[in-house]
């Protein structure tokens, strides 16, 4: 089936004529197309908590029941947020966290590590964090299984994030994760605020790899928190983050041998800092799940190598058709030279610079393998020779690939990608 930029799909294209084409999932196969107008008031809400106090939770559909934010997930393109600027400094405000209201707590994780305790395999580190995620996480699939999967969406609870990519992602985010009634057993559904894109995995992976790289940046020095003073519950909720890029498959935070050994061991020094982080990772189950398999701490630390071309073939699969695989073969060997040409110097594209983790990202999400692997495996599709422009679905780790001749609208097949992989955002780039 072909579709014309569904939700949850990224094609550069959209933006020549102002408009985006998505398809209604509300909408029985065939899929029914319509045309939105781009022009999005944007605007910064003050913080999660404002939004959270003015919604509703009677817009919730039926389809998913209310989620632990009780935020609709469908925002109304005509909705005044509250234009007020949030401190985009975090050492300007404290997150108050309550342990005695949560809805979920440290018990309830080391419970759930005990209960499979029997279940996790002895050696194999990937499978010992894959098995504790099917085991930890409850309500809608993590992922889409496939096509039909996604154009008919799931079933179950989610914890939604409402988020701008362009400014205050990371410290709404915190402020998200520190409030009483956040769930970690529940899958992340991210909307972006000005984008059209429906949650099934790809908006969840590139969102957390868009935070978790701001807080390593941020907050760490070669894997390690930063000395200095931050407000109380700041690295909790740091904590809760990068415990969720691991289990829900964004980026591994590659974190220091000592952070690890500290995190292992809960071996604080009365560094503030640190206890928080521990507390995080505690809320959900990885510290008990480092005591139960000691092995596994080796898969934190940030020793993993960058994405090389060879590392790129070996987790892809190339979906190629009878009638063209010839031009096919060809429009591969052309992308794999691309590829070369970015491993060994990456590409400036404006003031952005294209490395191989932009081309991963670009149709998974996220710029790094994740610990657990992807789920479905990625692929390469092509499309009809019309298209110049790469095209991805990001929520099934899809990359279609143009049947370019040497030219094509004046555009060589590396500037194409180039373009492309340069875009950043769901049908808004």
């Amino acid at each position: 089936m072909q579709h014309v930029n569904p939700t949850g799909m990224r094609n550069p294209t959209d933006n020549q004529n102002g408009e985006s084409s998505i398809i209604d999932l509300t909408h029985e196969s065939p899929a029914v197309v319509r045309h939105t107008d781009r022009s999005i008031v944007e605007q910064t809400v003050s913080s999660l908590d404002t939004v959270h106090s003015a919604c509703d939770t009677s817009q919730v559909s039926n389809a998913t029941e209310a989620t632990c934010s009780n935020m609709p997930y469908e925002l109304n393109q005509n909705i005044e947020a509250v234009p007020q600027k949030m401190e985009e400094d975090l050492s300007l405000f404290s997150i108050d966290f309550d342990d005695a209201n949560v809805i979920f707590d440290i018990t309830d994780a080391s419970t759930i590590v005990t209960s499979i305790y029997d279940l996790l395999p002895e050696d194999d580190n990937r499978q010992i964090l894959t098995c504790f995620k099917e085991h930890f996480l409850q309500g809608r699939r993590l992922d889409s299984l496939d096509e039909e999967h996604f154009l008919t969406g799931g079933d179950g609870q989610v914890s939604d994030l409402i988020v701008n990519r362009s400014e205050h992602l990371l410290s709404d985010t915190l402020i998200a994760f520190s409030r009483w009634d956040y769930n970690p057993r529940l899958p992340i559904r991210v909307k972006f605020i000005g984008e059209f894109s429906e949650d099934f995995g790809g908006p969840r992976r590139e969102f957390l790899d868009l935070a978790v790289t701001e807080a390593m940046e941020r907050f760490f020095v070669d894997g390690a928190p930063k000395p200095g003073s931050l407000p109380n519950g700041v690295f909790r909720s740091i904590g809760i983050l990068l415990a969720q890029t691991i289990i829900q498959g964004g980026p591994n935070p590659k974190l220091s041998a000592e952070t690890v050994y500290n995190l292992a061991t809960e071996e604080c020094d009365g560094n503030a800092a640190m206890e928080e982080l521990v507390s995080g990772f505690k809320m959900c189950g990885l510290i008990q799940l480092i005591a139960a398999r000691p092995s596994i701490r080796y898969l934190l630390m940030g020793n993993t190598t960058n994405l090389t071309v060879a590392k790129f073939w070996s987790i892809v699969t190339i979906k190629f058709t009878d009638e063209n695989k010839a031009r096919e073969r060809q429009v591969i060997r052309m992308f794999n030279m691309y590829m070369q040409n970015v491993c060994n110097k990456p590409r400036e594209v404006g003031t952005r610079v294209l490395t191989m983790g932009s081309i991963l990202r670009f149709f998974t999400g996220v710029s790094s393998i994740p610990l657990t692997g992807f789920s479905p495996k990625p692929s390469i599709e092509f499309i009809r020779e019309a298209d110049y422009l790469p095209q991805s679905t990001t929520c099934l780790n899809l990359l279609k690939l143009p049947l370019w001749n040497n030219t094509v609208n004046q555009m060589t097949p590396f500037a194409a990608m180039d373009h492309a992989f340069s875009t950043t955002a769901f049908g808004n780039p």
